[in-house]
Parts: C-alpha cells; sequence; structure tokens
C-alpha cells in the first residue's frame, strides 16, 4: 500500500503548531466538505471523522484518512468498542 506524505501532520497539529490564515483555514474546511459530500455520493459513511484523521498535504489540501470505522450507508448499524473516544465528535442528533 502506498500512501501520500502529509507534509503538515493532521489538523490538528497544524493548527496548535501553526498561525493559520482565514482564507486558508475556509479553503481547508470546504475541501473537507467536498470529500465528504463525495463519500456519501458513493454512499459512504465514514464514522472517526475528527482532526487526527485529516492529512494536511505540503499544498495545504486536507486529506481524509483513517477509514477502519467507514461503513456503507446500509450497514449502519456498527458496533462501537470505545464509544467515549468518539463521543465528542458526534453530531447532536
Amino acid at each position: 500500500m502506498v500512501f501520500e506524505w502529509a507534509e503538515h501532520g493532521n489538523l490538528r497539529e497544524l493548527y496548535l503548531n501553526n498561525n493559520i490564515r482565514w482564507d486558508a483555514k475556509i479553503s481547508i474546511a470546504r475541501d473537507i466538505c467536498r470529500g465528504l459530500a463525495f463519500l456519501h455520493s458513493v454512499n459512504i459513511l465514514h464514522h472517526d471523522l475528527k482532526c487526527e484523521n485529516i492529512l494536511i498535504t505540503e499544498k495545504m489540501q486536507p486529506k481524509i484518512s483513517n477509514f477502519s470505522l467507514a461503513r456503507e450507508f446500509n450497514a449502519v448499524t456498527l458496533p462501537i468498542d470505545n464509544f467515549n473516544d468518539i463521543m465528542h465528535w458526534l453530531a447532536p442528533e
């Protein structure tokens, strides 16, 4: 398996260690939404989207990573072993 190099690490590291311009923040957020929209268009739910699972390339492009919990829409009954770890990231509904 070959992975693209993420020069800036993950999104959490980027925000903690750098002063990011607003236009770059907006661009990153927009690209993450586009990535999620694509996943949803092919009936995939990520189930573990968080800052640590978004890698940032040299050109400041976000890449969604860690698809270990990802499932097809028709398989949403996913057993979660450690619910407390992801509870902070769950949608309120």
